[in-house]
């Protein structure tokens, strides 16, 4: 997922293939959100509540408000510009392949803080378990396979995956598990 910083990069030119779908699903879209994600969405893109008001009634949006809508609701960023009908949920792959169709492929290149930040999170999680054994209190409280923690995440950062994490719970399953295990943690 984008920070708000790679976002507020984006230019805020139209992006929009089917004026019409982009209306429809913008407004159900964001009509779905709550006042929380509302606010995320557009502290993330940076820009003002009309120019999303735009996006669902004339049809235009860009990418620079695409992308936070698509990592916020968890939707696929061409269902929102009208190249897909599958709603699809949001992955990261799904963002790279939607910035590179719609000419951001250097501006990824730029990023290369993401590439870095992953590839020193799983070195780090391969090296955990031989470097030092965690307190038995610790060890219970998170699930095995979890990362360790990678100290470049800004606040904002936290925030949103937190806020991803309590989303994803309303579809159930082990996003239900994990919600639980995180408002636990939050709690102690």
């Amino acid at each position: 997922m984008f920070s708000d910083t790679f976002i507020k990069k984006l230019k805020q030119t139209n992006v929009s293939i089917n004026a019409d779908k982009t209306k429809s699903r913008m407004s159900e879209v964001w009509k779905s959100a709550s006042r929380a994600q509302q606010n995320a969405i557009l502290e993330l893109s940076g820009v003002a509540r009309p120019t999303v008001h735009r996006a669902y009634k004339v049809g235009n949006i860009s990418a620079k408000l695409v992308i936070p809508v698509a990592q916020t609701m968890n939707v696929s960023p061409f269902y929102l510009t009208g190249e897909a009908d599958d709603r699809a949920e949001c992955t990261d792959d799904l963002l790279h392949k939607f910035l590179k169709k719609h000419n951001y492929a250097s501006l990824l290149e730029e990023a290369p803080k993401r590439k870095g930040r992953k590839k020193s999170a799983a070195a780090k999680a391969k090296k955990a378990p031989k470097a030092a054994k965690a307190p038995a209190k610790a060890a219970k409280s998170a699930p095995v396979d979890e990362p360790v923690f990678d100290a470049s995440l800004t606040e904002d950062e936290m925030i949103i995956l937190m806020k991803s994490i309590l989303l994803r719970a309303k579809t159930g399953g082990k996003y239900a598990k994990l919600a639980a295990d995180l408002k636990k943690l939050l709690m102690s």
